[in-house]
Protein backbone atom coordinates (compact mmCIF):
# COMPACT_ATOMS: atom_id res chain seq x y z
CA UNK A 1 0.00 0.00 0.00
CA UNK A 2 2.67 2.31 0.82
CA UNK A 3 4.17 1.84 -2.92
CA UNK A 4 1.41 2.21 -4.22
CA UNK A 5 1.01 5.84 -2.36
CA UNK A 6 4.14 6.97 -3.07
CA UNK A 7 3.85 5.87 -6.79
CA UNK A 8 0.61 7.77 -7.39
CA UNK A 9 2.03 10.74 -5.50
CA UNK A 10 4.84 10.70 -8.00
CA UNK A 11 2.74 10.37 -11.16
CA UNK A 12 0.98 13.16 -9.98
CA UNK A 13 3.86 15.60 -9.18
CA UNK A 14 5.24 15.36 -12.19
CA UNK A 15 2.27 16.27 -13.37
CA UNK A 16 1.99 19.44 -11.67
CA UNK A 17 5.22 20.59 -12.49
CA UNK A 18 5.43 20.05 -16.32
CA UNK A 19 2.20 21.61 -16.63
CA UNK A 20 3.65 25.23 -15.32
CA UNK A 21 6.12 25.44 -18.22
CA UNK A 22 4.90 27.97 -21.07
CA UNK A 23 5.23 28.25 -24.58
CA UNK A 24 7.44 31.00 -24.97
CA UNK A 25 7.49 31.87 -28.83
CA UNK A 26 8.48 35.57 -28.90
CA UNK A 27 9.43 38.00 -32.14
CA UNK A 28 12.07 40.48 -32.00
CA UNK A 29 9.51 43.51 -32.78
CA UNK A 30 11.79 46.22 -31.15
CA UNK A 31 13.68 48.61 -33.25
CA UNK A 32 16.16 47.16 -35.34
CA UNK A 33 20.04 49.00 -34.48
CA UNK A 34 23.70 48.69 -35.63
CA UNK A 35 26.66 48.00 -33.18
CA UNK A 36 30.07 47.73 -33.14
CA UNK A 37 30.71 44.64 -31.92
CA UNK A 38 34.07 45.59 -30.09
CA UNK A 39 31.87 48.33 -28.13
CA UNK A 40 30.00 44.95 -26.65
CA UNK A 41 32.62 43.12 -25.23
CA UNK A 42 35.87 45.86 -24.34
CA UNK A 43 34.98 48.01 -21.82
CA UNK A 44 35.33 51.53 -22.62
CA UNK A 45 38.62 53.06 -22.08
CA UNK A 46 39.13 56.06 -19.50
CA UNK A 47 36.89 59.15 -19.34
CA UNK A 48 35.12 57.83 -22.47
CA UNK A 49 31.88 56.03 -23.72
CA UNK A 50 33.82 54.13 -26.15
CA UNK A 51 36.89 51.44 -26.08
CA UNK A 52 40.21 52.60 -27.80
CA UNK A 53 42.31 49.98 -28.85
CA UNK A 54 45.80 50.57 -30.17
CA UNK A 55 46.99 49.37 -33.20
CA UNK A 56 50.13 49.25 -35.01
CA UNK A 57 50.08 51.48 -38.50
CA UNK A 58 52.56 50.11 -40.90
CA UNK A 59 50.99 52.25 -43.89
CA UNK A 60 48.19 51.98 -45.93
CA UNK A 61 46.82 49.58 -42.75
CA UNK A 62 43.96 47.46 -43.04
CA UNK A 63 41.30 47.87 -40.20
CA UNK A 64 38.49 45.08 -39.69
CA UNK A 65 36.04 45.66 -36.91
CA UNK A 66 33.08 43.42 -36.78
CA UNK A 67 29.57 45.20 -37.19
CA UNK A 68 26.44 43.62 -35.88
CA UNK A 69 22.91 43.80 -36.87
CA UNK A 70 20.75 43.70 -33.97
CA UNK A 71 17.04 42.56 -34.97
CA UNK A 72 15.12 41.15 -38.27
CA UNK A 73 17.53 40.58 -41.05
CA UNK A 74 16.37 41.85 -44.13
CA UNK A 75 15.90 40.16 -47.28
CA UNK A 76 17.71 42.26 -49.17
CA UNK A 77 21.39 43.93 -48.42
CA UNK A 78 21.35 46.69 -46.54
CA UNK A 79 24.09 49.92 -46.71
CA UNK A 80 24.82 51.86 -43.27
CA UNK A 81 26.39 55.00 -43.01
CA UNK A 82 29.29 55.38 -41.16
CA UNK A 83 31.16 58.87 -40.06
CA UNK A 84 35.07 59.11 -38.70
CA UNK A 85 37.08 61.77 -37.52
CA UNK A 86 40.77 61.57 -36.15
CA UNK A 87 42.36 63.55 -33.17
CA UNK A 88 44.75 65.11 -35.90
CA UNK A 89 42.41 66.48 -37.68
CA UNK A 90 43.63 65.34 -41.31
CA UNK A 91 40.71 63.25 -43.11
CA UNK A 92 43.17 61.65 -45.47
CA UNK A 93 44.95 59.65 -42.83
CA UNK A 94 41.88 57.13 -43.23
CA UNK A 95 39.20 55.76 -45.95
CA UNK A 96 36.31 53.88 -44.76
CA UNK A 97 35.17 51.71 -47.13
CA UNK A 98 31.09 51.08 -47.72
CA UNK A 99 29.75 49.10 -45.13
CA UNK A 100 26.58 46.59 -46.24
CA UNK A 101 25.06 43.73 -44.33
CA UNK A 102 24.75 40.84 -46.82
CA UNK A 103 21.01 39.54 -47.19
CA UNK A 104 19.91 37.50 -44.63
CA UNK A 105 22.93 38.28 -42.49
CA UNK A 106 23.51 39.52 -39.06
CA UNK A 107 27.20 40.19 -39.12
CA UNK A 108 29.52 42.43 -41.34
CA UNK A 109 32.72 43.81 -41.38
CA UNK A 110 33.77 47.74 -41.65
CA UNK A 111 37.33 47.85 -43.00
CA UNK A 112 39.07 51.19 -42.83
CA UNK A 113 42.26 51.78 -44.29
CA UNK A 114 44.99 53.87 -42.06
CA UNK A 115 46.87 55.75 -44.61
CA UNK A 116 50.50 56.36 -43.78
CA UNK A 117 50.80 60.90 -43.17
CA UNK A 118 54.44 62.18 -44.29
CA UNK A 119 54.02 65.53 -42.07
CA UNK A 120 52.11 63.69 -38.87
CA UNK A 121 55.33 61.14 -38.64
CA UNK A 122 55.55 59.72 -35.32
CA UNK A 123 52.90 61.36 -34.36
CA UNK A 124 49.75 59.13 -32.32
CA UNK A 125 46.59 59.48 -33.56
CA UNK A 126 43.15 58.36 -32.72
CA UNK A 127 40.43 57.33 -35.06
CA UNK A 128 36.74 57.76 -33.90
CA UNK A 129 34.15 55.71 -35.84
CA UNK A 130 30.52 56.10 -35.29
CA UNK A 131 27.59 54.10 -37.22
CA UNK A 132 24.83 56.55 -38.52
CA UNK A 133 22.50 53.89 -39.78
CA UNK A 134 20.57 53.69 -42.78
CA UNK A 135 18.90 56.70 -42.33
CA UNK A 136 15.51 54.92 -42.54
CA UNK A 137 14.72 51.58 -40.56
CA UNK A 138 18.55 51.20 -39.03
CA UNK A 139 19.55 53.37 -36.66
CA UNK A 140 22.49 52.89 -34.27
CA UNK A 141 22.49 51.74 -31.11
CA UNK A 142 22.90 54.68 -28.73
CA UNK A 143 25.47 52.72 -26.16
CA UNK A 144 27.41 50.98 -28.91
CA UNK A 145 28.21 52.77 -31.95
CA UNK A 146 31.31 54.23 -31.50
CA UNK A 147 35.19 52.47 -31.61
CA UNK A 148 38.07 53.87 -31.16
CA UNK A 149 41.80 53.28 -32.54
CA UNK A 150 45.02 54.69 -31.70
CA UNK A 151 47.65 54.33 -33.79
CA UNK A 152 51.41 56.16 -34.98
CA UNK A 153 51.88 57.56 -38.35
Amino acid sequence: MKKIIIALFSVLSLGFFTSCFEDIDKTFDEQTVVEFQDAVIKSPAVGKTYPVTAIANTGDSLVKTQVNLVGLQRSTSSSINVTGSNTSGNAAAFEIKALSFAANSSIANLEVILKKVSASAGKTDTLLLELVGNGSDIKASENYKRVAFSFKH
